[in-house]
């Protein structure tokens, strides 16, 4: 067995545990802030997390692709295309903070 193998195979268990402890975790948590708010109290709460989380998701990978596309023109040295695309990302980013007010 190679080693890019043995190392896909750890992937997906690990993936598969991450998966488990969520669940488990999610079981014990929600009745201990259900006692510890109170049922109003962890409603909010509950409204309040789900909207951090679809604001979240507005990254959409975003900052990943902004950091390769900058080290990718920095090393071939063009700095005119770097410029253009960092304010893409500006104005990308301008937008999504201007929807998510």
């Amino acid at each position: 067995m190679s080693n890019e193998t043995k190392n896909i195979r750890i992937g997906i268990v690990l993936s598969y545990v991450n998966q488990f402890l969520s669940i488990a975790i999610s079981f014990l948590y929600v009745p201990l802030m259900l006692s510890a708010l109170g049922k109003r109290q962890y409603g909010l709460y509950a409204v309040v997390q789900s909207l951090v989380s679809y604001l979240t998701l507005t990254d959409i990978g975003i900052g990943t692709t902004a950091v390769r596309y900058n080290a990718k023109y920095i090393a071939s040295g063009e700095k005119a295309v770097q410029q253009r695309v960092n304010g893409m990302f500006l104005t990308i980013y301008s937008v999504i903070a201007i929807c998510t007010r």
